[in-house]
Parts: C-alpha cells; sequence; structure tokens
C-alpha cells in the first residue's frame, strides 16, 4: 500500500478512488459514495485494506461537505470545488458508521496495516467523524 501519511487521503487507494469518482462525474458521485459505503458497511469478511481506504476516502468527502475543519490536500481541495455534489443525512450516516467500522479492530486488515501507528490515525480521522457524527 502506497502511504504517506495518516489522513484519509494520504494513500495510493483513496486517490485512485478520488480518480474513479471524477469519471462518475458530479452527479453520480453521491450514488457513488452511498455505494461504496453501503457495501463496506454490508461485508462480514475481514476488512480489507484497499476498500477501508476507499470507504474512508468516501466518508472524509461527506465529512468536508458537511463542514470538517480538517486539512487535506490541494488535490483534494480542487476536486471539491470542481464537483460540487450534494449530501444528504443517509449518507452523514453511512458515513459515521464507515469511520466507526473502520476503526473496529476484529478481523481488521486496515487496522493491522497500521499497527502501532493506530492512535495517530484515529486522531487524523477525528475531524471528519466530529463532522458526520450523529
Amino acid at each position: 500500500m502506497g502511504t504517506w501519511g495518516h489522513g484519509p487521503f494520504e494513500n495510493d487507494a483513496a486517490y485512485d478512488y478520488l480518480a474513479s469518482l471524477r469519471d462518475a462525474g458530479t452527479a453520480g458521485i453521491p450514488d457513488a459514495l452511498r455505494q461504496t459505503l453501503t457495501a463496506f458497511l454490508a461485508s462480514s469478511q475481514m476488512v480489507n485494506a484497499k476498500s477501508a481506504d476507499q470507504a474512508v476516502a468516501a466518508a472524509a468527502l461527506i465529512a468536508m461537505r458537511a463542514g470538517a475543519g480538517a486539512s487535506v490536500s490541494g488535490t483534494v481541495e480542487d476536486f471539491l470545488d470542481s464537483h460540487p455534489f450534494g449530501w444528504d443525512e443517509e449518507m452523514r450516516t453511512l458515513a459515521s458508521k464507515a469511520f466507526t467500522h473502520a476503526l473496529e479492530a476484529e478481523n481488521n486488515e486496515w487496522l493491522e496495516v497500521w499497527e502501532d501507528q493506530v492512535p495517530k490515525v484515529t486522531a487524523a480521522l477525528e475531524p471528519f467523524r466530529q463532522a458526520v457524527a450523529g
């Protein structure tokens, strides 16, 4: 996994996911975000690192729309500026649940990848989590 930081967009899978959302177009982004989050939450298998990276990125995009005061790269800011997609309460709830699911320790390849860095990842996600908290 190409990772350069603890934040939701600081890995290759998240950037690949942003590229796929660009391809979906602004009108298709809400459905793509819902699909990503719903599939991630529905899986009863071990939490896969790549799917978790994508779900966390999807949840963070919704959190940014909901007013997360977190710092993100210029690439993510440009994406948000050029794709003014809408979001709703259902998406906020899915995002909140996805953050919780990603940070659950049992059967979680994503957390295994982070090993002793989990507290830093948790801290990096906190502003996003707060923005979509119920």
